[in-house]
């Protein structure tokens, strides 16, 4: 017979449907949904904040390239090196009212080629004079290690590496180091890309011992644009020239930019055909000068130098185009007169004194020391101190007699800048 289960307990394995189907979930289970939504809810945060960072990034990276895009476009000086002339011996600012200098040259073809000239330009203010002094590019620069090469042409595209502490973060000067470190704070010392503006400027204080205030370099194409800007320079050929398709007869010939650089660049071999051609080179020197002169401060803001300057191979300066107007024209602001006041007869030029000489197989321009001491205490050192053989850093490797420094005024061989471009008239070449 069936057992008679009533009055005994349910087991435990039996289920009470309708407690069960009363009953509220269990905690464990409400915890576990409740934590499974937190987490989606937190994911999405997450994936939002992570988006909008993206978004963000994103922007900033696009402001920052556009902004560097339209700089580069238009930054008037954005290949323009810039020199902090405070390191080196400018002009006494006692006498900056007085006189001021210099540093005038055009650039080599390419980043091998040594520069094609370099003179400086002392500007008597009071005397209402211009005093240039021209420099052979074969110059001799001596063993000192002061610059990497021998020839001053050379200067320009080969500067020296500096010494650098990262520590201090500075420049260390030769006598602050010991056994490769710096003896300030210990650290390794490190090389760091030297400026060419600066050990060009090196060689004028040091061997030279004249102050400079600011340089002015152009590039050949710079060149060749600044002449096509003018309208063209007018030239009293000694002989007849061929550049290109085109012969330029013997006179005063009116040429364009390419003309005017083959002329002022065309040199023979050795120290005394670059001597030849320094001479050449001012008649070009005197016809752009009397073109910028005559030339109105718009035109030199809008068409030439403003021009210039804003293109892709500007005059590598500390100064922007307004202070080299200012230079040439004088300044509005305080009234100071420019050099456009100087007549072409207080215009003189000379060539560094000195000779051709050989050192280690390689011929130089060996400067004429007690000559150059001379040249500059007379004629380009009126308000500041006067140099000595003593004070000036030349190693002199012959010293035969006296040198020709070929002096002359502008006077002497200008010609008047009255042809344009327009009215150029060639004979093409057969």
């Amino acid at each position: 017979m069936a057992k008679d289960r009533r009055g005994k307990k349910p087991s435990s394995r039996q289920v009470n449907l309708a407690e069960k189907a009363g009953a509220k979930p269990s905690a464990a289970k409400t915890d576990g949904k409740t934590r499974k939504k937190g987490k989606k809810r937190i994911g999405k945060i997450v994936a939002i904040v992570v988006l909008c960072l993206i978004v963000v990034a994103a922007l900033v990276f696009l402001i920052v390239v556009g902004k560097y895009v339209w700089d580069t476009l238009n930054d008037d000086e954005s290949d323009v090196p810039e020199v902090d002339l405070t390191l080196f011996d400018s002009t006494p600012e006692a006498v900056q009212d007085k006189v001021a200098y210099y540093l005038v040259g055009v650039m080599g073809a390419d980043s091998e080629s040594k520069t094609e000239l370099l003179s400086l330009v002392c500007w008597d203010k009071v005397e209402n004079t211009l005093d240039i002094l021209q420099v052979p590019q074969d110059a001799y620069l001596g063993e000192t290690g002061q610059w990497d090469v021998r020839y001053l042409g050379n200067v320009w595209n080969n500067p020296k590496p500096l010494d650098w502490c990262e520590t201090c973060r500075r420049r260390v000067q030769e006598d602050e180091i010991a056994d490769s470190k710096h003896t300030v704070c210990g650290t390794a010392i490190t090389q760091k890309a030297g400026s060419a503006a600066e050990q060009l400027i090196d060689v004028f204080n040091d061997q030279y011992g004249v102050p400079v205030d600011d340089f002015f370099l152009i590039p050949q194409e710079g060149f060749v644009k600044l002449v096509n800007l003018l309208g063209g320079v007018d030239v009293d050929l000694e002989e007849s020239m061929t550049v290109g398709d085109i012969t330029y007869e013997a006179g005063v010939q009116p040429l364009d930019g390419e003309a005017a650089l083959a002329y002022i660049t065309n040199r023979e071999s050795g120290v005394s055909g670059d001597i030849d051609r320094l001479v050449r080179q001012r008649k070009v020197y005197s016809a752009i000068l009397q073109r910028l002169f005559r030339s109105s401060r718009e035109e030199l803001e809008e068409d030439v130098l403003g021009a210039l300057q804003q293109g892709s191979t500007p005059i590598r300066s500390n100064s922007d185009y307004e202070d080299m107007i200012n230079i040439l024209l004088g300044s509005e602001e305080d009234g100071t007169p420019g050099m456009n006041q100087v007549p072409m007869s207080s215009i003189r030029i000379w060539v560094m004194p000195g000779e051709a000489a050989t050192s280690g197989g390689q011929t130089f321009f060996s400067v004429h020391k007690s000559e150059l001491v001379t040249l500059l205490n007379e004629n380009f050192l009126p308000y500041t101190d006067k140099v000595t053989e003593e004070t000036l850093q030349i190693t002199e490797l012959a010293n035969s007699g006296t040198a020709d420094t070929h002096p002359q005024t502008f006077s002497d061989f200008a010609v008047e800048q009255s042809q344009d471009l327009t009215a150029i008239t060639t004979t093409t070449a057969a």
